[in-house]
């Protein structure tokens, strides 16, 4: 029979056990700074803490949640916010603010991946390829 692993289950909803990983999360809430954060938390080496801190799952999970809470608290969703960002690109528009526009016009870009589809070939047919002696990587002796 095969060796059965636990999966650690994470309550988000509260703080972390860690005091010094709650703390960056709590000070990463106000402004989005993993450097400042992690230095408030008491990090000493605090400008490679601070990204270190938010590829944990723990951190990143609850970091999650609180934004979550936040978003729910001012009642903010993806719908309204780009709602938000049209409305601003006509005005902008209607008013010539050219600068307005073209930043909300990339907002919008961003949101729905225009430039993630402009950086991908399509292509028809068929591609035939053919490798002729491949041997890889010469080694040093």
């Amino acid at each position: 029979m095969g060796k059965t692993k636990k999966i650690k289950f994470i309550d988000y909803t509260k703080p972390l056990k860690n005091m010094r990983q709650e703390r960056f999360c709590q000070e990463y809430m106000i402004d989005g700074n993993k450097t400042r954060s992690a230095k408030v938390a008491g990090y000493k080496c605090y400008k490679q803490q601070g990204s270190r801190m938010t590829s944990m799952v723990d951190v990143a999970g609850r970091i999650k949640f609180l934004l979550s809470v936040v978003a729910n608290i001012c009642n903010v969703t993806a719908e309204k916010v780009v709602s938000d960002i049209v409305n601003t690109h006509g005005r902008a528009k209607f008013d010539n603010d050219y600068s307005a526009e073209l930043k909300a016009s990339d907002m919008l870009m961003k949101h729905v991946g225009g430039y993630d589809k402009d950086n991908v070939v399509a292509v028809e047919g068929t591609i035939t390829v053919k490798v002729v002696n491949f041997t890889g990587a010469s080694k040093k002796k």
